[in-house]
């Protein structure tokens, strides 16, 4: 959401009456974690897939989570999107 007006009123009144459970976060989070936290036992080539705007984890640390497996490391492709 880079272009959007946050001066706009109907915007702010947009925002504010959104609700995003805790427990879609919880589960964002533990995701993450254990995809880290497991990345060395993988033994097979990955795809990752991210888009050129992701906010939360950055084209600067895409690589993070193959840097645990020798096989991620060498064998992964990734594919941005816009």
């Amino acid at each position: 959401m880079p272009d959007i007006d946050l001066d706009d009123p109907a915007v702010q009144d947009e925002l504010r009456r959104l609700s995003i459970p805790s427990a879609l976060l919880d589960g964002l989070h533990a995701v993450g974690r254990m995809a880290y936290q497991n990345a060395a036992e993988l033994t097979v080539p990955g795809i990752v897939v991210q888009g050129n705007n992701d906010l939360v984890v950055g084209l600067n640390n895409h690589g993070c989570l193959c840097s645990g497996s020798e096989t991620l490391s060498s064998t992964t492709k990734w594919t941005l999107i816009t």
